[in-house]
């Protein structure tokens, strides 16, 4: 009986201070202080500019969508990812 008032009582102190697993959520990585370096004459002439925009706009949709057609180039990818990051878009 006291073992059962015990538990109850300590699972109630528990929810009440918000009990975690202790375990520390990850940091996001930072965004390089320079962006990944794109042969940018390989592509149609405003396509930095539209993401460098979007990025300022912090347009996540619109640089998703970027991203999601972009060219199989690991530079464009990356310059991408890091357009999404400096958005915050996550």
């Amino acid at each position: 009986m006291v073992i059962r008032r015990f538990a109850g009582f300590a699972i109630g102190v528990l929810l009440l201070s918000g009990c975690t697993t202790g375990a520390v959520p990850p940091t996001p990585e930072p965004v390089a202080e320079t962006r990944t370096e794109v042969d940018w004459d390989a592509y149609p002439p405003s396509y930095q500019q539209i993401a460098d925009e979007e990025t300022e706009q912090k347009d996540c949709e619109a640089l998703q969508d970027m991203f999601d057609i972009a060219p199989d180039d690991p530079n464009v990818l990356r310059y991408l990812d890091e357009a999404l990051r400096i958005a915050d878009c996550y």
